[in-house]
């Protein structure tokens, strides 16, 4: 059940807040400024009298470049920008700038080596280390930490990190095929090697733990999947299929395998120099959807066929059959798991420890890993509409479409919606209607809410960024500290917040 209201957050609540200037905007923006994952720094392009651009971080100037605009599309944004890389941390960032028709990279704000084009680049995921390809008319360069690593006069990419960021594969045309390389070390062909059987290469995985890696490797008709330098299981595409993926348990231990064709795509597991099925269940895999047990003994998929789509535990199809994979819960350690079907017009929530429970009517948005929270709404037809059922509690307003529905993470001691009415959004917390609508995130115990829109942005209520400024950024560092950015007419405004 909801263990507390934002109602009462509200008003036990003091909130101190600490603006800085952080400096002024040369000019107007490139598409959106851009905030690491944990905003540890804001980056953006400014248009400048002088026809160039400008890049600034933290309100700093990193440089000028001339050339057009950053035209590289965001991903969150309909509009243009400039493309910056984050490390997974937040700490580090990385750009390619223009300058006299030559592509300059910039990490942390220090211009690299200028080429005639830049490839792809690659940040560790701490940011402590770098890669980029460097490419001119007659040859592609690798360069980490400021060091070239390798050349050829042909294809260099495909950089891959390791989670611990000490070690950096790559994939370089040899001319005849493809060959991987790791930390500098040529890994294929070996010797005796039939070049043109084994050209391609590629889904080069690092195990969690950085101990181990494997890749796939060949063409119709042999496949390998190597791993650690040696060959660990032959794949016959033509019997078997195609090899489509491969990935490490979370334990590091064992590899899956996801093969078939397009209709009868299966789930293994490399054993004993073969691809063992784990199970019959077969259908179309839906990418990206492995979901491990803590433990790593079990994992869990979904699979489509004739116009449905099957969940699957351990290579066991569900009995039951959905039209839709709604938020499923994760693998417990002994077997255990969650998720909700739905068509329609209603839900059924399927859990192996405790069978089905169908909702007539009700279509499930979101629900806690052991299936005990569960949030949903009415159903009519194709269409969401409230009123919002959250354990067995119902919410209105009455008639309005539903675009969201979630809850707090990981305890689900809040949840929000948001509905659609005559073109005006809405956002309720815990069922409350609130001021403004905007992004919604909790601090990391769930004991507080901030709510960052376009022109504002509050925490448990009270306005911390005013209304009029543009872009708001807002990150929590901790239970109860939070940060941000924001543009203030001309001026860029960093936050630091704490509430008590």
């Amino acid at each position: 059940m909801i263990l507390s209201t934002v109602a009462l957050i509200l008003t036990q609540s003091q909130i101190h807040v600490d603006p800085q200037v952080l400096g002024k905007l040369p000019g107007s923006l490139v598409g959106p400024m851009l905030c690491g994952p944990t905003g540890r720094h804001s980056v953006c392009a400014v248009h400048l009298s002088s026809g160039g651009w400008a890049v600034l971080e933290d309100g700093h100037l990193i440089g000028s470049y001339d050339g057009e605009d950053p035209i590289v599309i965001i991903p969150e944004s309909h509009r243009p920008g400039l493309d910056v890389k984050f490390s997974q941390d937040g700490h580090h960032y990385a750009f390619v700038g223009t300058r006299k028709g030559q592509q300059i990279p910039v990490f942390d704000g220090i211009e690299r080596p200028a080429a005639q084009q830049i490839g792809e680049i690659a940040l560790s995921p701490t940011g402590d280390s770098y890669a980029y390809v460097a490419k001119d008319s007659t040859k592609s360069r690798l360069i980490r930490d400021g060091k070239e690593v390798a050349s050829n006069e042909n294809y260099i990419g495909s950089l891959t990190y390791s989670p611990d960021g000490r070690q950096l594969a790559w994939i370089t045309d040899i001319g005849h095929g493809y060959a991987q390389f790791l930390n500098g070390k040529q890994l294929t062909p070996r010797e005796g090697d039939d070049p043109k059987a084994f050209q391609q290469i590629h889904r080069f995985r690092f195990s969690p733990d950085s101990k181990h890696y494997a890749y796939i490797q060949g063409a119709d008709p042999d496949v390998r999947i190597v791993r650690n330098g040696r060959v660990e299981a032959t794949f016959k595409e033509i019997s078997g299929g195609v090899v489509q993926d491969i990935d490490f348990t979370p334990d590091s231990k064992r590899l899956a395998v996801a093969f078939g064709g397009i209709w009868t795509t299966q789930v293994g597991f490399v054993r004993d120099g073969k691809v063992v099925p784990a199970g019959p269940a077969s259908g179309t895999t839906q990418a990206g959807q492995f979901i491990w047990s803590p433990n790593s003994k079990h994992f869990a998929t979904a699979v489509w066929r004739a116009n449905k789509t099957y969940a699957v535990l351990d290579g066991q199809e569900m009995p039951e059959h959905v039209y839709a994979f709604s938020k499923p819960g994760w693998v417990m350690d002994d077997g255990r798991f969650a998720y909700c079907s739905s068509d329609l017009n209603s839900s059924v929530l399927w859990a192996t420890h405790f069978g089905g429970q169908d909702f007539k009517g009700w279509l499930l948005h979101d629900m806690t890993a052991d299936g005990s929270h569960l949030a949903m709404c009415r159903s009519l037809q194709d269409r969401n509409v409230t009123p919002v059922q959250v354990d067995g509690r119902t919410y209105g307003p009455e008639g309005e479409h539903v675009r969201e529905l979630a809850f707090s993470r990981p305890n689900a001691k809040h949840f929000y919606f948001r509905t659609e009415s005559a073109n005006v959004a809405k956002l309720y917390l815990d069922g409350v209607l609130q001021p403004f609508d905007g992004e919604v995130s909790f601090s990391p115990d769930e004991r507080h809410v901030a709510v960052v829109g376009r022109d504002r942005a509050s925490v448990d209520g009270t306005l911390v960024v005013t209304e009029g400024c543009s872009q708001p950024h807002l990150f929590w560092d901790n239970a109860t500290a939070f940060l941000g950015y924001s543009i203030e007419g001309d001026q860029l405004v960093r936050i630091k917040g704490k509430v008590k």
